[in-house]
Protein backbone atom coordinates (compact mmCIF):
# COMPACT_ATOMS: atom_id res chain seq x y z
CA UNK A 1 0.00 0.00 0.00
CA UNK A 2 2.84 2.37 0.84
CA UNK A 3 4.49 1.93 -2.57
CA UNK A 4 1.17 2.52 -4.37
CA UNK A 5 0.31 5.63 -2.33
CA UNK A 6 3.86 7.00 -2.64
CA UNK A 7 3.76 6.62 -6.42
CA UNK A 8 0.29 8.19 -6.65
CA UNK A 9 1.28 11.08 -4.39
CA UNK A 10 4.51 11.65 -6.29
CA UNK A 11 2.59 11.76 -9.56
CA UNK A 12 0.13 14.30 -8.18
CA UNK A 13 2.92 16.50 -6.81
CA UNK A 14 4.83 16.39 -10.10
CA UNK A 15 1.67 17.29 -12.06
CA UNK A 16 1.24 20.24 -9.67
CA UNK A 17 4.76 21.41 -10.60
CA UNK A 18 6.97 20.01 -7.84
CA UNK A 19 10.57 19.69 -8.96
CA UNK A 20 11.71 17.45 -6.13
CA UNK A 21 9.57 14.91 -4.27
CA UNK A 22 10.64 12.79 -1.30
CA UNK A 23 8.46 9.72 -0.87
CA UNK A 24 10.54 8.19 1.91
CA UNK A 25 13.62 9.08 3.92
CA UNK A 26 16.38 6.65 2.86
CA UNK A 27 16.85 3.89 5.42
CA UNK A 28 13.64 4.61 7.32
CA UNK A 29 10.55 2.48 7.69
CA UNK A 30 7.75 3.44 5.33
CA UNK A 31 5.14 5.67 6.95
CA UNK A 32 1.57 4.43 7.15
CA UNK A 33 -0.42 7.54 7.96
CA UNK A 34 -2.94 7.63 5.18
CA UNK A 35 -5.75 10.14 5.43
CA UNK A 36 -8.73 11.31 3.46
CA UNK A 37 -11.73 9.47 2.13
CA UNK A 38 -14.33 11.03 4.45
CA UNK A 39 -12.98 14.59 4.46
CA UNK A 40 -14.26 17.16 6.92
CA UNK A 41 -15.66 20.56 5.90
CA UNK A 42 -18.73 22.69 5.47
CA UNK A 43 -19.47 22.09 1.77
CA UNK A 44 -21.69 18.98 1.49
CA UNK A 45 -21.23 18.90 -2.30
CA UNK A 46 -17.55 17.92 -2.05
CA UNK A 47 -16.98 16.90 1.60
CA UNK A 48 -18.37 14.03 3.65
CA UNK A 49 -18.62 15.26 7.27
CA UNK A 50 -19.05 18.59 9.02
CA UNK A 51 -16.77 20.03 11.70
CA UNK A 52 -18.24 17.66 14.29
CA UNK A 53 -17.60 14.57 12.11
CA UNK A 54 -21.33 14.31 11.36
CA UNK A 55 -22.22 13.02 7.90
CA UNK A 56 -23.73 15.63 5.60
CA UNK A 57 -25.98 12.97 4.05
CA UNK A 58 -26.92 10.84 7.08
CA UNK A 59 -27.50 13.02 10.18
CA UNK A 60 -27.14 10.21 12.74
CA UNK A 61 -23.82 8.96 11.27
CA UNK A 62 -20.58 10.25 12.82
CA UNK A 63 -17.17 9.28 11.43
CA UNK A 64 -14.18 9.95 13.70
CA UNK A 65 -10.65 9.07 12.65
CA UNK A 66 -7.80 10.14 10.40
CA UNK A 67 -10.00 9.66 7.33
CA UNK A 68 -11.60 13.08 7.99
CA UNK A 69 -8.23 14.84 7.55
CA UNK A 70 -7.42 15.90 3.98
CA UNK A 71 -3.73 15.19 4.59
CA UNK A 72 -1.47 13.99 7.38
CA UNK A 73 1.28 15.84 9.22
CA UNK A 74 4.68 14.34 9.87
CA UNK A 75 3.64 13.28 13.36
CA UNK A 76 1.27 10.56 14.56
CA UNK A 77 -2.33 11.87 14.65
CA UNK A 78 -3.36 9.95 17.79
CA UNK A 79 -3.74 12.97 20.09
CA UNK A 80 -5.62 14.96 17.45
CA UNK A 81 -7.98 12.07 16.76
CA UNK A 82 -8.56 11.69 20.52
CA UNK A 83 -9.38 15.39 20.88
CA UNK A 84 -11.68 15.21 17.85
CA UNK A 85 -13.46 12.15 19.30
CA UNK A 86 -13.98 13.95 22.61
CA UNK A 87 -15.30 17.07 20.80
CA UNK A 88 -17.64 14.94 18.68
CA UNK A 89 -18.93 13.08 21.76
CA UNK A 90 -19.65 16.39 23.51
CA UNK A 91 -21.52 17.59 20.43
CA UNK A 92 -23.61 14.41 20.27
CA UNK A 93 -24.36 14.63 23.99
CA UNK A 94 -25.39 18.27 23.61
CA UNK A 95 -27.88 17.33 20.90
CA UNK A 96 -29.69 14.82 23.12
CA UNK A 97 -32.15 16.29 25.60
CA UNK A 98 -31.83 13.29 27.93
CA UNK A 99 -28.08 13.89 28.39
CA UNK A 100 -28.66 17.29 29.99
Amino acid sequence: MHRFLAAAGEGILREAGAGTVWSQVPGSAPPSRQAGGTRMGSDPRILVVNGYCQSHDIPNLFIVGSSVFPTMAGYPPTATIGALAYRTAEYIAGQREWFR
